[in-house]
């Protein structure tokens, strides 16, 4: 098990801090929007200092990838179930009414495809929950 730094702990409780917050019902596929990219900022700064614990690396701007992220949480000790990242991140799942997050952020970060917004905004409730999930347990180490 491995601490984050007291500057990593202090970038990602500001970072949590900015995170949008948002209340409105009738927006679902654009909140799903907002924390995607709340949940991608943190996971990408985990995954960040995961890889940069040992050597100097600079931030990827590639897609995360899931083992890696598990191996990141392990590493800093963070517990949260590996279904939650898969509805999250797995890309295998394409399957309409099935897709996870990043396949449906795709589509809508990209082209806006009304299909992706509408099944967004109807599993936002699942989405949300593994989004709250996420960053409760990044809260508890941070």
């Amino acid at each position: 098990m491995a601490d984050f730094s007291k500057g990593q702990c202090r970038f990602l409780r500001k970072l949590q801090r900015r995170l949008p917050a948002c209340d409105s019902d009738n927006q679902n596929a654009e909140l799903f929007v907002l924390n995607y990219i709340s949940f991608e900022s943190q996971a990408r700064k985990v995954w960040q200092y995961y890889r940069c614990r040992n050597k100097s690396r600079t931030e990827s701007k590639a897609g995360i990838p899931i083992l890696e992220l598990e191996n990141a949480l392990k590493y800093f000790d963070i517990k949260l179930d590996s279904e939650i990242l898969k509805l999250l991140l797995d890309s295998n799942r394409g399957t309409r009414g099935k897709k996870s997050a990043r396949n449906l952020r795709n589509g809508m970060f990209h082209q806006w495809r009304e299909k992706d917004c509408g099944e967004a905004s109807q599993r936002y409730e699942e989405f949300s929950h593994a989004f709250d999930v996420f960053q409760q347990a990044l809260k508890l180490r941070s």
